[in-house]
């Protein structure tokens, strides 16, 4: 199997392993107060996930240079498969956190030691293109995932739905080992192992990565965008359903709709970086979600609500590709599994500090005003990465 068919294959395990969630994620809000949790805990709830993903992918992610990289991949699905029968199975809402902690845990193992493993195995004029390919299957997981959701939710209860999403996961278990059969997955670990060279092996040196420039520009920014981000996925569906009286399948399409364009935009934009930069896009990114938040604040139709998910999708998508293949352009190959993992724990710091905070903002401040307010975070990010990658385009 050559390296495009392997990284077509490590896209379609990304997938299966994601959309699970993606399904799940808009219309858990609803559920976890349908057991009886307050608005205030639904934030805590789900700033476990965040904070448990945070505390666990950079050891991950260093544990991963050192190590086999499937066996982290095998328990991952594993795990994941667990947890979402165990939220089947909730009867109280004192549960959740302790199995989103457990999903956490499969998540912060899978997302960077795979990614890393792609995007090693692209040659260095394809990169931004491969990103865009690694990346797009997540897009198409928060695309699938939340329209597969709307419709389920039609004839299925949303505990029925949760034991049916087990199949992917499942799905992606049985690809491994079939991989694992042909022989596949020594001769993947060993090209990714050749092309990562030399491994040292000091915490000195893991914060040497943390500190370079380019590293600590985009994990902030990164910070900043999930934290507008985790108060958005909190007080969204509960505004929609309180407020706008949505129910909860016309959630789930306004979620598939911000999943649709994220996922569309993201293969175009991997390949248009490899030609314009990395910089342009990242900040055209951050311009257009502050464009979003304002649009949300002043919609009261859903048609407006629409146009304001498909903006969000869109400044979501060409953050993503751009800003890993920057960090695969400017980082060793040895170090990049720390880098991409230091990413997205950057991506779980901003979603906890949002996820916690966001039932006690929204308690006090109208969700107009509170997504207008936001906006100022995307701003401030936008003059973080002016000033922090100077020299790139």
């Amino acid at each position: 199997m050559d390296a495009e068919r392997r990284i077509d294959v490590i896209t379609w395990m990304s997938f299966a392993f994601f959309v699970g969630w993606q399904a799940v994620s808009p219309i858990f809000p609803l559920y976890a107060l349908e057991l009886g949790a307050s608005l205030v805990e639904v934030g805590w709830i789900m700033g476990s996930l965040s904070l448990t993903t945070l505390l666990t992918k950079v050891p991950f992610g260093v544990a991963a240079r050192k190590r086999r990289v499937w066996p982290f991949i095998s328990s991952a699905y594993i795990v994941h498969i667990l947890s979402f029968i165990l939220l089947y199975l909730a009867k109280s809402s004192w549960v959740l956190a302790p199995i989103l902690v457990m999903y956490g845990l499969s998540s912060a193992s899978f997302g960077p030691i795979i990614a890393s493993t792609a995007l090693n195995l692209a040659p260095p004029s394809k990169r931004g293109m491969v990103s865009g390919r690694y990346y797009f299957s997540i897009g198409m997981a928060m695309v699938i995932g939340p329209a597969l959701g709307s419709v389920l939710l039609r004839i299925l209860e949303f505990k029925t739905l949760i034991l049916v999403l087990t199949i992917f996961p499942a799905l992606g278990l049985i690809t491994l080992a079939a991989l694992a059969a042909s022989g596949e997955l020594r001769a993947t670990e060993t090209r990714w192992k050749n092309l990562e060279g030399s491994n040292p092996d000091s915490t000195l040196h893991l914060f040497k990565i943390l500190k370079r420039r380019e590293v600590l520009t985009l994990c902030l920014a990164t910070v900043m965008f999930f934290v507008a981000d985790g108060v958005f996925q909190v007080v969204f569906p509960v505004y929609g359903a309180r407020e706008l009286l949505l129910p909860p399948f016309l959630i789930a399409v306004l979620f598939t709709m911000l999943g649709g364009s994220n996922a569309l935009v993201r293969i175009p934009i991997g390949s248009i970086s490899d030609r314009i930069g990395r910089k342009k896009p990242v900040m055209l990114g951050f311009a257009l979600s502050a464009l979003a938040f304002t649009t949300l604040a002043l919609a009261r139709g859903f048609i407006y609500l629409a146009l304001g998910m498909l903006i969000y999708g869109v400044a979501w998508g060409i953050r993503v590709p751009p800003s890993s293949a920057l960090l695969t352009d400017t980082q060793p190959p040895q170090d990049l599994s720390v880098a991409i993992a230091a990413l997205w724990a950057s991506a779980d710091i901003g979603g906890a500090v949002g996820r916690a905070i966001a039932g006690s903002i929204a308690t006090l401040i109208p969700f107009p005003t509170l997504m207008l307010s936001l906006t100022s975070i995307f701003a401030a990010a936008l003059i973080l990465l002016a000033t922090g990658l100077k020299g790139h385009r």
